[in-house]
């Protein structure tokens, strides 16, 4: 019996979305008990989420008027999420547990008008053995149903085979997790009950019981009065630190942070807090290119996928995220990269203006290049007004070096 006959028999275009368990939701008791993982997971998911996203066609920008997959990116993939939240708790989840889900609703026409996030310990990944088609269980209230992959998008943290869910790194942090819990337990065992010495009396003799009473009574005056007289032979000394820990416990912690920015891809520094100016502009290139793009192309694609048809995506249609927003930190360094393309030609001035969030003005959409900036349409022209000047110093001929490097040639060859 293949799978389809468990499918729901339901009218296309009005698959199943239950409203009260589809919004996002995880057991989060690791995250709210580990600061580093927490701190790991909410920079990823503040990081996606704060990348514009839009619909484009051919790197022009669709308006929300124009599509509803475009309204969609640009007011929310529900009525009860902006899209900002709704990436954010989508890469939260596919952090925390390794793969994220989100069921499609569609209208009365077939087009995808909502998505809902779906908890990621009810979906269950299942290929129909006949056919090799990929189906999703998903568990509610009343039981479970079999839904397509079409209904469905899908982002995993990483996938063994492609099939099955992706593997939580949370779970391959098993071992650092009781490790720091461990260090942790130590760390503050020491601080309730380790030595907290203020005073330090050095006795050259040996210390007898009487000896020990006479010390806690002078010690005992010294508080009362501020005044402390000490026998000859011996010494005084105050122990500045409150209390004694063992300096490794914060090597040890060190050790989990490197585990956890190793498993979730992030720059160690950056997630210690660590930073020196030099070297702040390569760690975020860093951070950008081996940590932030690889995710944002598999949401591109996901989405790409799951929101547009064939037919819309053979014209040119596609989901992007920006990633100029990253840049926005450094104003010296935007600065600089905006003179330089704008120089080049690279792009134009109402370009730039987009990405900083300002309305375009007339006569923005010219390309230019130096000379000191000129505009490009107007390079053929000066080109040619620059070979006739060299054309009248050569005596008429604006290829004269030319002819006579040929003329040259032919005496040699003679």
């Amino acid at each position: 019996m293949s799978l389809l006959d468990f499918f729901p028999r339901k009218k296309r275009g009005t698959i199943y979305v239950n409203q009260h368990d589809s919004y996002y939701s995880f057991d989060n008791a690791t995250l709210a008990t580990n600061e580093t993982i927490f701190a790991a997971v909410s920079m990823l998911s503040n990081a996606i989420a704060s990348a514009p996203i839009s619909l484009r066609q051919d790197y022009a920008k669709i308006s929300p008027k124009e599509h509803t997959v475009a309204e969609m990116c640009e007011f929310g993939f529900n009525t009860s999420m902006t899209t900002f939240e709704f990436i954010r708790a989508m890469e939260a989840e596919r952090c925390a547990t390794g793969s994220a889900y989100a069921i499609k609703q569609y209208d009365r026409n077939h087009n995808v008008c909502a998505l809902y996030l779906l908890k990621s310990r009810e979906v269950e990944p299942i290929v129909e053995r006949h056919t090799n088609e990929l189906y999703y269980r998903i568990y509610d209230d009343n039981g479970y149903n079999f839904i397509h992959s079409e209904n469905i998008i899908e982002v995993d943290f990483i996938s063994a085979d492609g099939y099955t869910k992706g593997i939580s790194p949370i779970k391959v942090l098993r071992g650092a997790i009781n490790y720091d819990n461990g260090v942790k337990t130590f760390a503050l065992n020491q601080l309730e009950y380790g030595i907290k010495p203020n005073l330090v009396i050095t006795v050259d003799e040996a210390v007898s019981e009487d000896s020990l009473k006479r010390y806690d009574e002078m010690v005992n005056r010294f508080k009362r009065n501020g005044i402390l007289y000490l026998d000859p032979g011996k010494t005084l000394s105050e122990v500045k630190q409150g209390t004694t820990i063992d300096p490794k416990v914060f090597e040890a912690e060190q050790i989990t942070v490197k585990k956890v920015a190793s498993v979730f891809n992030l720059p160690y520094a950056k997630l210690w807090g660590e930073s020196s100016s030099s070297a702040s502009e390569e760690a975020d290139l860093e951070y950008l290119k081996d940590t932030i793009l690889p995710i944002i192309r598999m949401y591109e694609q996901a989405f790409s996928k799951g929101l547009l048809t064939r037919r819309e995506r053979l014209k040119g249609y596609g989901i992007k995220f920006s990633m100029n927003g990253f840049a926005r930190g450094n104003m010296s360094v935007r600065g600089e990269f905006y003179q330089k393309g704008l120089r080049n030609g690279w792009f134009n001035d109402n370009e730039i203006r987009e990405w900083e969030d300002l309305p375009p003005y007339k006569g923005g959409d010219t390309y230019y290049i130096s000379r000191d900036l000129i505009d490009v349409r107007s390079l053929p022209a000066l080109v040619k007004e620059e070979l006739n000047a060299g054309a009248e110093k050569n005596g008429g001929d604006p290829y004269d070096d030319n002819d006579s490097r040929d003329t040259n040639d032919d005496a040699g060859n003679a």
